[in-house]
């Protein structure tokens, strides 16, 4: 018969969520303009060489994140815990 101080417990995995945000600078060089001329002769931003470069400088370790939001939610996939957690 267990101690009568005895507590009994269950285990139940949950998974914690953050989302960060961050503003990045995209130096407006030849490596994100357009490669051809428009109609009205003059070259342009291209959108998507903008945004990978975006991503590619974000992901440099110089850009100054922030947490925006957390969200603790229960895990999708419930087990037993790993030895050592």
């Amino acid at each position: 018969m267990p101690p009568p101080d005895a507590t009994y417990s269950i285990v139940v995995r949950v998974r914690r969520v953050t989302t960060e945000d961050a503003y990045v600078r995209v130096p407006v060089t030849d490596a994100v303009m357009a490669a051809d001329l428009d109609a009205d002769g003059h070259r342009h931003l291209d959108g998507g060489k903008v945004m990978a470069e975006a991503r590619r400088l974000a992901g440099s370790g110089t850009a100054a994140w922030q947490v925006q939001e957390q969200e603790i939610d229960l895990h999708p996939v419930q087990d037993t815990p790993p030895d050592g957690r």
